[in-house]
């Protein structure tokens, strides 16, 4: 595989490659074009989400996302992508693919601003006013806002989850082989005790006499 070049065309081509990969987006497509150009802080580019139909191929209500390609890490060769949704600024790591959902809260979003508009030019009013709940507007940012933190926090948890995972394996394993060790030194330490003459053979205690001397094979140094 080439190595990636940090260029408008490899960064255009990861975008893409990068949202086609993603399931979660549902029956959205997408369309990427260049925002701007930022040299050594990275090249930006929208990303248009949209949902055709048969009825009207170019829909009214889009929604934009926008990513950051920055330059790979040393000794990776993988660019580093973000994204920032719709009026939300925290950056979004490219591990963790958009949801369907997200889109559809923004194109909904767009839909009641843009019934709004409609009906104010038809009829020249504007549109029944409803009751104000003090912080509504607070409060519907912030449930969006927690949704995205929820699921980062969730790939956090994952992440330190599957580091534990691997540090456990890797002591389990460790103490696997300190028994095996301990096992061969008893086993030695007991050969040696029984042939305490160093003729082979072991001296059992007498038990009313009778008994013969049990030969031994010479205890190993290393058992495996």
């Amino acid at each position: 595989m080439p190595a990636f070049e940090f260029t408008q065309p490899e960064c255009f081509r990861a975008v893409d490659e990068l949202v086609k990969s993603w399931t979660q987006k549902g029956e959205f497509v997408h369309h990427v074009k260049l925002r701007r150009d930022r040299g050594e802080q990275g090249i930006e580019y929208d990303v248009i989400f949209s949902v055709p139909e048969a009825a009207q191929p170019v829909p009214e209500q889009v929604a934009v996302v926008s990513f950051t390609v920055n330059k790979p890490r040393e000794g990776d060769g993988v660019p580093r992508i973000t994204y920032s949704l719709e009026t939300h600024a925290r950056k979004i790591p490219a591990t963790v693919p958009i949801r369907k959902q997200w889109l559809q809260s923004t194109l909904r979003r767009k839909q009641m601003v843009a019934e709004a508009t409609a009906g104010f030019s038809q009829s020249g009013r504007l549109p029944q006013p409803k009751a104000f709940v003090l912080g509504s507007y607070m409060a519907a940012d912030a449930v969006a806002n927690a949704a995205v933190d929820g699921v980062l926090d969730n790939v956090d948890r994952l992440n330190d989850a599957r580091d534990n995972l691997e540090v456990a394996r890797e002591v389990g394993e460790r103490n696997a082989r300190e028994t095996v060790t301990q096992l061969e030194e008893l086993l030695v330490s007991i050969f040696n005790d029984a042939d305490a003459d160093g003729n082979g053979c072991a001296e059992p205690r007498a038990r009313g006499g009778g008994q013969r001397p049990i030969a031994l094979a010479h205890a190993p140094h290393n058992m495996y």
